[in-house]
């Protein structure tokens, strides 16, 4: 999970402009400027970085409220 975590945290820095490490796990998204279009672009950049695709489900407020919590969904499809 710290390897997918790491990797949400990156990809979510790179996508509003922070520096690698200036992002809290428990960040909420919202608060970093990811709006609900902006779920949308970010969503495209995970699922390029893990090379899957997010089902439906999954695509909740509450999947993308922070970085940690997108971690775990994503944890969760590559347990699969």
């Amino acid at each position: 999970m710290d390897g997918v975590l790491a990797t949400v945290i990156q990809v979510t820095a790179r996508y509003v402009g922070a520096e690698d490490g200036a992002i809290d796990p428990d960040a909420n998204l919202a608060e970093l400027g990811v709006d609900s279009l902006g779920v949308v672009g970010l969503l495209g950049d995970i699922e390029s970085a893990f090379n899957l695709r997010m089902p439906d489900e999954l695509l909740t407020a509450e999947t993308f409220g922070s970085p940690r919590s997108l971690a775990q969904a994503i944890g969760g499809i590559l347990e699969r």
